[in-house]
């Protein structure tokens, strides 16, 4: 009897075992590799954005004037007949020939892990992260027990998994305090000395492509300081950095993760049995490709719509009272050129007398276009359902991106117009 006994416990036991075999939650691993990268080239620097005079008095009649006897004269036709304001000193149509930032390669690459356990949470673990641009190149190891960096403040750091989150810290405090330089009002430097050379031409849009490359170091060191975590721990990890880093680096992460899902090929791509489109129109949504996702600028249009309609509000006021009383031509020219100027103006922001935190910076925002292609080929291999291994390369071509942002050092914002080309490799393997 008690054999009996015993034997049902084990039975029991065993097929208890069986069934916690049977649904204990999966963990799935990926090995990949990536390279990501951004190339800026100016097209035009705008310089303020300018309203023509044309633009001005588009359907307003000019007014009585008086004539040199003082008489009134004949109510002049809508188009005025002297010439008009002077053209900004960079025209839209004169592309510049020095560009601040050509293409480039691998601006961000990594190796590393990522893991998948059964209730949907992923990890990612990283081997190595290395940034490079024309000014400099950093990279980051991660040993089992010890990180070692080159050129990431000092020419080598090597110290503990336990010293390295303090490390890792002062990194991203310097490079955050670098970027507010770029994007918040600064104190004027000296005047130069009577001879100094100009400004070179290499120096338009400096300071955009400044900030941008800010913005990818960034998003690389939120990346080193998520390694080893779950990638819900995001929002933590990126709480001092502004928020483009952490869209940027949730952007890199969700492109990783699907691909690890096999689901990273644009809809367009998915269509082809090679999937592999070339120059296809870019509506800038296909998680594949990055892109400079700069807020659009339509408070600032509409602000400037309101401040244009205010102004012809005020000029044909002046026109309907010439009726009774003429003015001159010279008190008239006087107006619209005041006008002109008070909607042209560069705004000059006030330095603050405390230092500036990123809630407070002044990020560049799209006033217009752009048009842009995409190439796009995977080479995709799945088993039963899973992917096995997947190799993306990808790039896109982003034309007439007409962008205000704001100059730091000169305290004053400013309008360019840039074509960028960006693309993303990246090989995922399942172990």
């Amino acid at each position: 009897m008690m054999t009996r006994t015993l034997l049902a416990i084990l039975a029991i036991a065993t097929m208890a075992g069986a069934q916690d075999g049977a649904v204990k939650p999966e963990t799935v691993s990926y090995g990949f590799t990536f390279d990501q990268g951004w190339g800026m080239m100016t097209d035009s620097d705008r310089g303020p954005a300018r309203v023509t005079e044309a633009q001005l008095l588009n359907g307003i009649d000019l007014p009585t004037l008086l004539g040199a006897d003082n008489r009134p004269t004949v109510v002049q036709p809508p188009t005025p007949n002297r010439p008009t304001t002077a053209t900004p000193a960079n025209p839209l149509s004169n592309r510049v020939a020095a560009r601040p930032r050509t293409r480039r390669h691998d601006p961000i690459n990594a190796t590393g892990a990522l893991t998948l356990d059964g209730t949907g949470a992923w990890t990612i673990k990283f081997d190595r992260i290395e940034y490079t641009d024309p000014d400099q190149r950093w990279w980051i190891e991660f040993g089992a027990t010890k990180v070692t960096t080159s050129n990431l403040i000092s020419d080598k750091w090597k110290g503990t998994n336990d010293e390295w989150p303090e490390r890792l810290g002062e990194i991203e405090k310097r490079m955050v305090d670098h970027w507010l330089k770029c994007v918040t009002p600064q104190p004027k430097v000296a005047t130069p000395k009577l001879g100094a050379a100009p400004a070179a031409a290499e120096d338009i849009g400096r300071v955009l492509y400044v900030q941008t490359a800010l913005e990818e170091q960034m998003t690389a060191v939120v990346l080193a300081r998520l390694s080893g975590r779950p990638l819900t721990a995001l929002n933590e990890m990126s709480a001092n950095v502004p928020e483009r880093v952490r869209m940027l680096t949730q952007w890199l992460l969700d492109r990783l993760t699907a691909q690890c899902r096999g689901e990273i090929a644009p809809s367009v791509a998915r269509a082809q049995k090679s999937r592999k489109v070339e120059a296809v129109a870019w509506d800038y949504t296909a998680l594949a490709i990055p892109c400079f996702r700069w807020d659009d600028g339509r408070t600032f249009a509409d602000s400037r719509a309101t401040e244009l309609t205010a102004a012809r509000r005020r000029l044909i006021d002046i026109v309907e009272k010439s009726r009774k009383t003429p003015i001159t031509d010279d008190a008239w020219q006087k107006a619209v050129s005041a006008e002109l100027a008070a909607i042209n103006a560069s705004p000059t922001v006030s330095v603050s007398a405390t230092k500036p935190g990123v809630k407070e910076a002044l990020v560049p925002f799209r006033l217009g276009g752009p048009n842009g292609t995409f190439d796009f080929e995977e080479k995709l291999t799945m088993k039963d359902g899973e992917l096995v291994v997947s190799r993306v390369s990808c790039s896109g071509l982003s034309r007439d991106q007409v962008v205000r942002y704001f100059d730091g050092p000169a305290a004053t914002w400013r309008t360019i117009q840039i074509d960028y080309e960006t693309y993303f490799k990246a090989t995922v393997t399942r172990k």
